[in-house]
């Protein structure tokens, strides 16, 4: 059930933020990244965006929470914005 929710998702990846190299990016705050993968602001019907220049991590930091959210059996689906605003 787990698997299928996560591929339903259409992730780009399959990362995880236990694997994300916070050293490498040492701007990104990492505990806010952490209580954004527990899942709370879904609970407060908040949303999350990540906006900074290219290569700074932000498709994975969003796919890696959404597929925390899938695995919580959240109904996730990942789509590039780019190509959303060009439809």
């Amino acid at each position: 059930m787990i698997k299928s929710m996560v591929k339903v998702g259409a992730f780009p990846h399959q990362k995880e933020i236990k694997d994300f190299d916070f050293n490498f990016q040492p701007g990104i705050n990492k505990d806010q990244i952490l209580d954004f993968s527990t899942l709370r602001f879904l609970e407060s019907q908040e949303n999350i965006v990540f906006l900074d220049s290219s290569g700074v991590g932000k498709t994975y930091l969003a796919t890696s929470i959404g597929i925390a959210a899938a695995k919580r059996r959240c109904s996730t689906y990942s789509l590039n914005v780019m190509i959303c605003c060009n439809n």
